[in-house]
């Protein structure tokens, strides 16, 4: 597995492994390389689907099977006895200091062909205000011997186990069944928003982004106590990074992203180091490309707002109001009946980039709404 990196770029990376190595509450290298596979098993055959992400730095990976066998490229691999057999995936930094993640699963061989409708699935939702913590289900009638891994060292056995990571930024999360000796695995991305860090209070790293014609800025915010930022890497969520401390980028597809910025941070006394960490994920139909229905007339003000938020509709009655983030969720959606003009509170309304959606059955309009801090 190889990812592009310009030289600077690598060079600032480097850096932010050294200066983060020490921390003990999730290691540097486990956050911007990230070695994640698939596999199924049939009869004597392993096929393996290379799952991996990372965050711009430049790495080779190495496969080990449990059975004195390696290779260096995704493969499928012929087991010679049935058993159980731990596979690891290694992604390793090419440069700079030693910097390694590995990801492992024990995959039992059976030997005989196992039943195809054998399919573990899952589904996930935020759980609570904690944006770090997700609630899972079995999404398929399995066996009930299954176990979960979250991508982060924590197992479980739980049908609808609650898990909480240490940090934001892509988990893959998989969920294995095993019905006598064949086993099935699922796995996918699990991408979670928040902000995380391993320096405590010291530091404090957040971001919002401005949609400016085709582009989008990214306008960090960084609070610091006892620590001094040493610097930091962009992460746009479509294989590009930078290392700008404001920055700016253009999606060439429209999608949803998760963009992340990771910081490094040194304290005053020199002694010790740690990072931060921040994602949100917001989706580009929302930034570009947006027109307002010309079949209803909608005036809005004050725009940009930080209070209560004013709008008027052509025509009096029934209408349907929705308030969306970037990313298409609904923060508010409520039916009233108006006269010519109605408010909203924004109070309690995050800043950052939002869209009022008023429906009166015959017109809709869409509209962009920025939401700012009051000063």
């Amino acid at each position: 597995m190889h990812c592009s990196l310009r030289a600077l770029e690598h060079t600032l990376l480097v850096a932010l492994v050294i200066t983060a190595a020490r921390s003990s509450a999730q290691p540097i290298c486990d956050v911007i390389l990230r070695p994640a596979f698939h596999y199924t098993v049939d009869g004597m055959s392993v096929i393996l689907a290379d799952s991996s992400r990372s965050i711009g730095i430049e790495a080779d990976a190495l496969w080990t099977f449990g059975d004195g066998s390696m290779a260096s490229s995704s493969p499928d691999h012929e087991f010679t006895q049935p058993g159980s057999y731990t596979v690891c995936l290694t992604l390793t930094a090419l440069e700079g200091p030693a910097c390694s993640s590995s990801y492992c699963r024990e995959v039992v061989v059976p030997g005989a062909p196992c039943p195809p409708s054998q399919e573990p699935y899952f589904e996930y939702e935020q759980s609570g205000t904690n944006a770090l913590s997700f609630q899972f289900a079995v999404g398929t009638s399995v066996s009930g011997n299954w176990s979960w891994d979250f991508g982060d060292g924590v197992i479980g056995a739980d049908a609808f186990p609650i898990h909480t990571w240490a940090l934001p930024g892509p988990h893959f999360v998989t969920l294995t069944d095993q019905a006598g000796d064949c086993v099935a695995t699922y796995g996918r991305w699990v991408e979670v928003d928040g902000n995380g860090t391993t320096c405590g209070p010291g530091l404090f790293v957040d971001f919002s982004p401005v949609p400016m014609m085709n582009e989008v800025v990214f306008e960090p915010s960084i609070i610091t106590s006892g620590h001094t930022a040493m610097l930091g890497i962009w992460s746009f969520g479509d294989g590009q990074v930078d290392t700008a401390f404001a920055t700016q980028h253009e999606y060439q597809v429209e999608g949803s992203y998760q963009t992340c910025f990771l910081v490094g941070a040194i304290d005053e006394t020199g002694e010790d180091t740690c990072f931060s960490l921040v994602c949100h994920t917001f989706g580009t139909t929302s930034l570009v490309g947006i027109e307002d229905d010309p079949a209803l007339d909608l005036t809005v003000w004050p725009n940009p707002v930080s209070g209560t938020l004013h709008f008027r509709v052509p025509y009096p009655g029934p209408v349907l109001i929705r308030l969306v983030d970037l990313s298409g969720r609904a923060l508010l959606t409520e039916r009233r009946i108006m006269g010519s003009m109605s408010s909203l509170t924004m109070d309690g309304v995050a800043p950052g980039q939002y869209l009022l959606e008023v429906d009166q059955g015959f017109g809709r309009s869409v509209t962009r709404i920025l939401v700012h801090r009051s000063p």
